[in-house]
């Protein structure tokens, strides 16, 4: 199980009371859902919503036959950084048609032509993550990521949930770029433990 965000240190007590082991602890940052997403924002990140906004993007739910043209961007987009992606393609297939309710993937679009997308999970009734998100890099002038985030963001608050979860900052190897990004998102740091039960 995994567990963060308020009262955390409260149930985290709790569940070491009851027999439950600690398997790592991480720095995790998450966007709390209440709130204009806007005013989260820093100046900088609130300028490139602003642009992709005035250039007409557009933002919205992946179709089935879309997510192997998502994925194609997230793998470049990691490969330009020395970076790979958790899962093959196959893998993240195989996820979403398993489980549709509760992996989704939105994307951004330049007219028709995609730009950026994200992998969500819905966790549960009041926590969606971003499990695996990217653009194309030769649209780094846009920062279309931002612009998705607040459709992820706006699509959470519809459904009534509280936490945004961006991922984890840090967990041995610190990853700056993303730090950056997430901070100017206006996400809070909080720990997220990982425990374990041996029945």
């Amino acid at each position: 199980a995994a567990i963060y965000g308020p009262n955390i240190e409260f149930i985290y007590q709790k569940l070491l009371q009851k027999q439950f082991e600690v398997e790592y602890a991480e720095v995790n940052k998450h966007l709390t859902v209440d709130v204009d997403y806007w005013l989260k924002l820093n100046p900088s990140k609130r300028n490139k919503l602003n642009r992709s906004r005035k250039e007409g993007l557009s933002c919205g739910a992946l179709a089935e036959d879309q997510i192997e043209e998502a994925y194609q961007i997230l793998r470049k987009n990691r490969a330009v950084k020395g970076r790979s992606l958790p899962l093959e393609y196959e893998d993240f297939e195989r996820l979403t048609r398993a489980m549709p309710d509760n992996y989704c993937w939105f994307g951004v679009w330049e007219r028709t032509h995609l730009i950026a997308a994200c992998l969500c999970v819905i966790i549960n009734k009041k926590v969606i993550y971003t499990f695996c998100g990217g653009h194309d890099n030769d649209y780094d002038y846009y920062s279309p990521m931002v612009f998705l985030y607040e459709f992820i963001y706006g699509y959470a608050a519809n459904l009534g949930m509280t936490i945004m979860d961006l991922g984890r900052s840090r967990r041995g190897e610190v990853n700056n770029g993303l730090n950056t990004f997430t901070t100017e998102l206006g996400a809070v740091e909080s720990i997220k433990y990982s425990l374990t039960k041996h029945i």
